[in-house]
């Protein structure tokens, strides 16, 4: 299994942003929303079809690429 089987960057969707599978929501949307939102269920409930580990996957893998001095090209080998 993939490390974000949650999440996928598609060229021909969002201009190649990366996006939560379930409901095309870009990462960074997701984010916004998050930091203005104490609790995670408010989220989940404010957007049918997202999950807990929709959230927890867009958390894992924008900390992961916060290691990097320089982005990593996305490539499929993250994601399912």
């Amino acid at each position: 299994m993939k490390k974000y089987s949650r999440i996928s960057v598609d060229p021909a969707i969002n201009d190649g942003i990366p996006f939560v599978k379930s409901i095309n929501l870009p990462l960074s949307e997701l984010l916004e929303k998050l930091s203005g939102l104490c609790d995670i269920n408010k989220l989940i409930a404010n957007y049918p079809g997202l999950e807990k580990e929709d959230v927890e996957q867009t958390l894992r893998f924008t900390a992961e690429l916060m290691k990097y001095k320089e982005l990593p090209l996305l490539c499929n080998e993250y994601f399912d």
